[in-house]
């Protein structure tokens, strides 16, 4: 893009944090922006942790933030990289990976209409408490040891 204008990318960004990526010509760094904080919003609204809401919210200042330099490089005619945040081929933002994306999402939302029935409110606290006693802190382990793992091979 030669000339992007910063208010537009101000805007994308604010609506959909990765929007403005997008926009800029940055689709797949954008794209697993956009599919992260979709994800963290979903999650938090499925189990309900309040550490994920302060992670959407650091997020969302931060890809806010990244997206206006951005746009100030590309305006000074600095070149600027499409880095995906994980190279992945399951993170790769095709059409089909995020039609699927999409489909997950709303089978989760309505896993959770249905959940929240008052006869489900057992099957719920025992989901909840596993979640947020033992599949959280698992991930917050996994995903330390792969970033110290990613960093050991530079």
């Amino acid at each position: 893009m030669e000339n992007p204008s910063i208010i537009i990318t101000i805007i994308f960004s604010l609506l959909l944090p990765g929007a403005g990526h997008v926009y800029l010509g940055l689709k797949n760094r954008g794209f697993q922006l956009i599919i992260f904080y979709i994800t963290l919003k979903v999650l938090n609204y499925l189990i309900n942790i309040n550490l994920l809401d302060l992670a959407s919210l650091l997020l969302f200042i931060y890809v806010f933030v990244e997206a206006i330099k951005y746009n100030k490089s590309i305006l000074r005619g600095n070149p600027v990289e499409d880095i995906p945040i994980i190279n992945s081929e399951f993170l790769n933002p095709t059409p089909k990976a995020i039609g699927i994306f999409l489909i997950v999402v709303g089978v989760l939302y309505g896993f959770k209409n249905v959940i929240d029935l008052p006869i489900f409110y057992q099957v719920r606290e025992m989901i909840n408490m596993l979640i947020s006693n033992i599949a959280f802190p698992i991930l917050l382990i996994l995903v330390g040891i792969y970033i110290i793992y990613k960093n050991s091979k530079q």
